[in-house]
């Protein structure tokens, strides 16, 4: 997103109706993208905003470009009584309860993502599985956001992904955003990874995918994708990756909430794992 623009353009913007006394806002931070959706106090998603930045885009420029996004979108503009930030940034490491050490957490990021940038460390403790997620934000965008949002509720979306779909016994969730791919694989109902990796081509995706079904030995043609996010069965994407998984699901608006009408006119798994992950914090 070049640093010369004065305005950001989000990818897809809609709004049924202004946030009334009680609504509750759910940003969404990513390397690659910021989301922004608006859940009324009768539980209706009535708002949703995604803006895409540029895969050449400098770090500089993303700053910019979600400064701008923060201060101009009119979903960020309204008062809410809630607000939870959801980072999706990679760079997190997941630690068993028992070996979490909080002084130790920067240097243990660094040595894993290296250490060429100012960052502020974060973790959330998700009880239900006894794991720390440790994670970083880049300084500058942490501050951006803080001061935005001073009151809100932080997490990352690790954390709030391993509560989801909490049932499945063997699940490979993937969620497709501009240039990036988020991954959490379960198998006989234990954790084996989350990770965030970046593609160009379709063929990039397949890999990740197959390498990580190779990594934990699982059986690819007797795994089933579960989608969300930029892919379509008319996508080349999706022909790619139904060479190698014969079952390629996509993930359904979760029935937790209701959906205005603008919101539901678009193929439900293009949003629903921005729902999900609502409901995951709810």
């Amino acid at each position: 997103m070049p640093a010369e623009n004065h305005s950001v353009k989000p990818s897809f913007t809609i709004i049924c109706n202004t946030a009334e006394e009680g609504a509750h806002l759910f940003v969404f931070v990513g390397e690659q993208y910021v989301s922004l959706a608006i859940l009324n106090s009768n539980h209706m998603f009535i708002a949703v905003s995604v803006y895409n930045f540029e895969s050449n885009a400098s770090e500089q420029d993303k700053y910019k470009a979600l400064h701008l996004i923060l201060h101009q979108d009119s979903i960020a503009q309204q008062h809410y009584s809630r607000t939870d930030i959801i980072w999706c940034n990679k760079q997190s490491i997941i630690t068993p309860q028992q070996f979490f050490a909080r002084d130790e957490s920067a240097a243990a990021l660094n040595l894993v993502y290296g250490d060429a940038a100012i960052y502020n460390t974060k973790n959330d403790l998700v009880l239900k599985h006894q794991v720390y997620n440790v994670y970083r934000v880049d300084a500058a965008v942490d501050k951006l956001v803080a001061d935005t949002f001073n009151t809100a509720v932080q997490w990352h979306q690790y954390s709030l992904l391993l509560n989801f779909a909490a049932a499945t016994e063997n699940l490979l969730y993937c969620n497709f955003n501009a240039g990036n791919i988020t991954v959490m694989l379960r198998k006989q109902q234990q954790l084996q990874m989350v990770q965030t990796f970046a593609y160009s081509t379709p063929q990039d995706a397949a890999y990740h995918l197959l390498n990580i079904c190779k990594s934990y030995s699982v059986n690819v043609a007797e795994m089933v994708i579960t989608a969300s996010g930029m892919i379509d069965e008319s996508s080349i994407l999706y022909a790619e990756l139904h060479k190698y998984f014969t079952g390629i699901e996509f993930l359904p608006l979760p029935p937790a909430f209701e959906y205005c009408d603008e919101i539901t006119n678009y193929p439900a798994h293009y949003f629903s794992h921005i729902f999900t992950t609502a409901a995951c914090v709810l």
